[in-house]
């Protein structure tokens, strides 16, 4: 009986080994390292149920946005992979509202950074985008909003980010998280595959440590290794 229970036992715990492993493929948030272990206040939640609906207009979140964006709010690091189209974006422009400060996010693309931030400055969010499309006046604007404390979010191309200064300047005036968007790019086996988000472990020291949260739809399994370990070089 002693044998047939510790088979039992062994078999059981291989299951679960087995389900895990199937969650951790599955999952929406592959990695996420607590920052403290204090359970989420129930007003922060209902705070960000108010901000989906009376800045977005959405009445529920999509499935899985509530994971990450809790995730979040709790001050951890986060790389989560989702579908495109499931709203990837909300998992951290809610938490830059919620928990206020500056959220620095790093997307390769600036047409698309142009259009959230005009999505975005449309429904009364205070954001802008630092870019090589910038005029000089829209600069110059980021910059007065900056330097005020006035920006919730603001978008940067990696390539941007690697400017001489920018990184220090940032640091000083508190970004609070940094926000990776497509976060594939770091794989240097991916087709999309840009040398500079190769850099983002050191930007995140030189931020002083903050949290991340890392987003794409596309991640093998170099990938999540080097996003979740921030490596200088993937594994």
């Amino acid at each position: 009986m002693a044998a047939e229970r510790l088979h039992a036992r062994k078999a059981s715990e291989q299951g679960n080994k087995r389900r895990d492993g199937a969650d951790a493929r599955e999952g929406l948030v592959l990695a996420a390292r607590m920052r403290h272990t204090l359970p989420m206040p129930q007003s922060r939640e209902s705070d960000a149920r108010a901000i989906l609906k009376s800045v977005f207009g959405y009445d529920d979140f999509r499935p899985g946005q509530w994971e990450v964006i809790a995730a979040a709010l709790e001050g951890r690091d986060v790389f989560a992979v989702m579908p495109t189209g499931s709203g990837k974006s909300m998992c951290y422009q809610l938490p830059a509202l919620v928990m206020g400060g500056l959220t620095l996010v790093v997307s390769p693309l600036i047409a698309l950074m142009r259009d959230q931030v005009g999505q975005l400055t449309r429904a009364g969010v205070a954001a802008a985008s630092l870019n090589s499309m910038n005029s000089e006046s829209e600069a110059a604007q980021a910059w007065d909003k900056l330097n005020a404390g006035e920006l919730r979010l603001l978008f940067v191309s990696p390539e941007r980010l690697a400017g001489e200064g920018l990184v220090a300047r940032l640091r000083r005036l508190g970004v609070t998280r940094l926000a990776i968007d497509e976060a594939h790019c770091v794989s240097q086996w991916g087709h999309d595959f840009r040398p500079e988000y190769r850099l983002l472990a050191k930007t995140r020291e030189a931020l002083g440590g903050v949290p991340v949260t890392a987003l794409t739809a596309t991640a093998d399994r170099q990938t999540r290794e080097a996003d979740r370990d921030g490596e200088d070089e993937p594994r």
